[in-house]
C-alpha cells in the first residue's frame, strides 16, 4: 500500500478531487471526499497509466469550504481513523451522497465551476458564463424519489445504499436527503 500527501487543485467532474502526489508529480491524482486547496494524506487503491485513486486518510491543511457531514453515514475520516485498511475505509460508509462535506453554498460554486471547466476542456469552448446554480431552497429533505437497495445478510432482510463501486449494501435508519 502506498501512503503520500497530496494537494488537491481543482473538482473532478464526478467530484472527486483532482492533485497530484508528492512521490508522482506527472500523475493526474483523484481522491474523493476532497476540495481545492486542501493538503491531505492518503493510501493508494487504484494505480494506472495516467492517473491514480486514492482514500483520504487524514485532511493536513482543511479548506475552508469543509464541513462535517451532518449525515453519519457520510464518509468523514475523522469517524474511520481505526480503521487502518484503505479497502475497509472505502467501503464503510455509504454511497448515496458525494458532496455533504461542503456546505450547499460551496456546492454550488463547484457544481457550476465543473460545468464551465467541462465545456471549455471537452466542449473547447470559450469564453463562457455559467449562470448560477438553482438550488433548492433545502439543504435536507428535497429528494422526492430515491431508489434503496435490498438484499440478505443471511437470514436478515436487509437495506440501504450501496457503499462506493460496490454492491455492499450500508444499512441505514435515516437518510437525510428524503422526506
Amino acid at each position: 500500500m502506498t501512503s503520500d500527501l497530496l494537494k488537491i487543485d481543482r473538482l473532478a467532474l464526478k467530484g472527486d478531487g483532482v492533485g497530484r502526489a508528492q512521490s508522482e508529480p506527472a500523475k493526474v491524482a483523484f481522491v474523493p471526499y476532497t476540495l481545492p486547496g486542501e493538503k491531505i494524506f492518503a493510501d493508494k487503491i487504484e494505480d494506472r497509466k495516467n492517473y491514480s485513486r486514492w482514500i483520504p486518510r487524514d485532511i493536513k491543511e482543511p479548506s475552508l469550504a469543509r464541513i462535517i457531514p451532518p449525515c453519519p453515514y457520510h464518509f468523514d475520516v475523522s469517524r474511520l481513523k481505526n480503521i487502518s485498511s484503505p479497502d475497509e475505509r472505502r467501503f464503510h460508509y455509504c454511497g448515496g451522497c458525494d458532496w455533504q462535506h461542503m456546505g450547499a453554498q460551496e456546492g454550488s460554486k463547484f457544481k457550476a465551476d465543473i460545468v464551465l471547466e467541462t465545456l471549455q476542456r471537452i466542449g473547447g469552448l470559450e469564453n463562457l458564463r455559467v449562470n448560477e446554480v438553482i438550488a433548492s431552497p433545502q439543504d435536507f429533505r428535497y429528494r422526492n424519489k430515491v431508489q434503496v437497495p435490498f438484499g440478505r445478510d443471511g437470514q436478515k432482510l436487509t437495506a440501504g445504499f450501496y457503499a462506493p463501486e460496490s454492491h455492499e449494501i450500508v444499512e441505514f435508519d435515516d437518510c437525510l436527503v428524503q422526506p
